[in-house]
């Protein structure tokens, strides 16, 4: 049976986890991160834009923007800051942490060519952040719609299931 306790535990090691496994680095170019496509994606790229992904907030994200319009290379840089602030700041997010458990899913259990191209650019320490991601999702998810009796055998849904295997094994 979990509580709260177990609930800030599990927060505390996947932030660490995250903050420790992805360097602030540099990010992406203007032309990395552009989309062209519509309206939308131009306005989802400029909203990281020459950010750095330590610099993203919560504020950033209040108007859900669409992550699956993210170039690769913007879903690769921004993902630990996407990550870091559905830890933090889950009600502030609306809809934003189910979509980076979508970004993170493999549809039907098979990884997409993006998918697959982030996974294999990890480390071991960054697909160990992004596990640990995925458990705090995966607690919150049991936390919200259980009781606390029926959280260890409590289902967690299908995207976020594969979401975890997939993140959590060999692959």
């Amino acid at each position: 049976m979990a509580d709260e306790t177990y609930l800030r535990g599990l927060e505390s090691k996947a932030l660490t986890a995250i903050r420790s496994g992805f360097p602030r680095g540099i990010p992406p170019t203007a032309a990395d991160m552009r989309n062209d496509h519509c309206p939308e994606c131009q306005g989802t790229a400029a909203l990281f834009a020459s950010k750095h992904w330590d610099d993203v907030t919560a504020s950033d994200l209040a108007h859900n923007p669409a992550l699956t319009l993210l170039t690769e290379a913007g879903v690769r840089y921004y993902l630990p800051a996407l990550m870091v602030l559905c830890v933090e700041a889950p009600g502030a997010l609306d809809c934003v942490p189910s979509g980076v458990v979508g970004l993170l899913s493999p549809p039907n259990g098979k990884p997409s060519a993006r998918l697959a191209e982030m996974h294999r650019s990890f480390d071991d320490a960054q697909r160990a952040a992004v596990a640990a991601f995925l458990e705090v999702a995966a607690a919150r998810e049991k936390w919200d719609r259980f009781p606390p009796e029926a959280f260890d055998t409590a289902p967690v849904s299908k995207p976020l299931q594969r979401a975890i295997a997939y993140w959590s094994g060999p692959n």
